[in-house]
């Protein structure tokens, strides 16, 4: 009997349609999953962003090519009321104009902006766009799409309504790399990176911890290479696109603002009755999960996760793979009456984890390697799949659900 044969539900980016997934294996529906989430965007076959309707799983490639992922990510909301128009209320030149319908943004369509600097001397060419917020202290990620043109270098900033108080770095839209990371002010732990979006696009990023203020501004600035403060020639320009800002400490897909903020809502896939229908049995189980972008990051919320339980929502009786420690990567875990117990936490940004039982003792692996071995685990009659990204975004390779496993074969199956 080959692995294959062993599996019950095989889930895998694959089929989709509205409120469905569908899985590859059983093909009698009783695998597929009921979805529900908000309208988003994700990168297609061909490596455009791709609007997507609510209620629809989003199937999201590689930029450059390769195995395709099961996106999930938490509810976010963008705070810039004009991610596109540039000339929209929020937004305001300071030596510099924009023009619109340049060139071909990343969704594929003519509709990104050029930002031209002005021929002021021995200064700033800018576009700021402005925002408010309460007088706390919050984590912001600013993200936005943007490709050289006779510039190859912005700053970006994320700053109060003082520019004594920012997070900021230079991007190098030729090479792709980030430098100058700087923390002014009032604002603390600033990060920055960049992301090859295809066809000379990057995504631009800042995270940082604001300070009280009420404003929290977005400022893109124009480089020469020397610094930006210099002799603006009046013609010079990079494109720009996508602007987005979220109260988070990292980015998610973006979503398109015209003239208010939108929220796009979690996704949250649901599968039923697995146990009622053989998919599990008495004699125990496997749950293997191959997960990609398994980086370190502060969830959005308590709870959610991807749950195998005897509960609908989880958290009662059976096995979880969340955030659970708040900064971390995924941790896996059981509950017992309703009592979490960590047992592991991962350790690469890729990797493939497996839950082995056989209704006495629960096994875990993650990448060929047996992390824990023996965990008293007794619950059997898990009839509720549920994968729920209150916490956090998941990137989702393969779903496997089966018989248990030998050691061999749990090795195998777990390893990369």
């Amino acid at each position: 009997m080959s692995l294959l044969d062993k599996a019950s539900i095989i889930i895998t980016p694959n089929g989709v349609k509205a409120t469905k997934l569908y899985a590859y294996k059983p093909d009698n529906g009783n695998g597929d999953m009921t979805w529900t989430c908000g309208a988003g965007t994700r990168r297609n076959v061909v490596g455009l962003l791709e609007s997507m309707a609510a209620n629809t799983p989003r199937i999201n490639y590689p930029i450059n090519g390769g195995c395709p992922v099961i996106l999930l990510e938490p509810q976010r909301t963008n705070l810039l009321t004009y991610s596109e128009d540039f000339n929209g209320a929020i937004w305001n030149n300071f030596r510099s104009s924009d023009s619109y319908g340049t060139t071909i943004s990343p969704d594929g369509s003519v509709n990104a902006t050029s930002l031209i600097e002005d021929s002021t001397a021995s200064a700033t060419h800018v576009i700021r766009g402005n925002v408010a917020k309460s007088a706390v202290s919050l984590k912001y990620t600013v993200s936005i799409y943007v490709k050289a043109n006779t510039r190859s270098k912005i700053n970006l900033n994320l700053q109060s309504g003082s520019i004594s108080n920012r997070s900021f770095a230079t991007f190098d839209l030729l090479s792709g790399t980030v430098s100058n990371e700087t923390n002014q002010g009032t604002f603390s732990e600033g990060s920055a990176s960049m992301v090859d979006e295809g066809n000379g696009w990057y995504r631009c990023i800042i995270s940082a911890l604001s300070d009280t203020d009420t404003q929290i501004n977005t400022r893109i600035e124009l480089n020469d290479g020397s610094g930006v403060s210099y002799n603006g020639d009046g013609v010079s320009s990079v494109y720009i696109w996508g602007a987005q800002l979220e109260q988070r400490d990292y980015p998610t897909t973006y979503k398109l603002a015209n003239g208010s903020t939108v929220t796009r809502l979690k996704d949250v896939g649901d599968r039923d009755d697995i146990y009622t229908n053989g998919l599990l049995t008495a004699i125990g189980g496997s749950w293997l999960v191959e997960l990609t972008d398994n980086t370190v990051k502060t969830r959005d919320a308590v709870g959610g996760g991807l749950t195998l339980d005897t509960n609908t929502g989880g958290k009662t009786n059976g096995l979880e793979i969340s955030n659970t420690n708040g900064t971390d990567r995924f941790s896996l875990s059981k509950y017992i009456a309703t009592v979490l117990t960590t047992l592991y936490t991962t350790t690469t940004d890729d990797c493939k984890v497996l839950f082995n039982w056989d209704g006495v003792l629960l096994d875990i692996y993650e990448n060929g390697v047996l992390v824990v071995t023996a965990e008293p685990f007794t619950i059997t009659a898990m009839e509720f799949l549920q994968l729920n990204c209150i916490d956090q975004t998941y990137s989702i390779k393969q779903n496997i659900i089966g018989e248990p496993l030998t050691n061999s074969e749990a090795i195998q199956i777990s390893t990369i």
